[in-house]
């Protein structure tokens, strides 16, 4: 994911960013672990159309924290 052969710089935080509708398709546990495990800080920002929720379980799951999910409504 995040390597050296990728472009990746050593002693440089490496910074994610997911954008999503808020839900998501396959497991996120494992995937997001393995994210932080790899010293990355990620930031969500869900957008919610209109009409939809979201799984806020989920995105802070992904984030690792409250104050990196941003949540935007109404739509694309």
């Amino acid at each position: 994911m995040l390597t050296r052969e990728n472009g990746n710089r050593p002693g440089v935080t490496d910074l994610v960013f997911v954008l999503t509708d808020g839900r998501s398709q396959d497991s996120v546990d494992t995937i997001s672990q393995e994210l932080r495990d790899t010293g990355a800080v990620t930031f969500v920002i869900a957008v919610i159309m209109p009409g939809t929720t979201i799984v806020r379980d989920e995105l802070l799951q992904i984030s690792g924290s409250e104050d990196r999910l941003f949540e935007v409504t109404g739509g694309f």
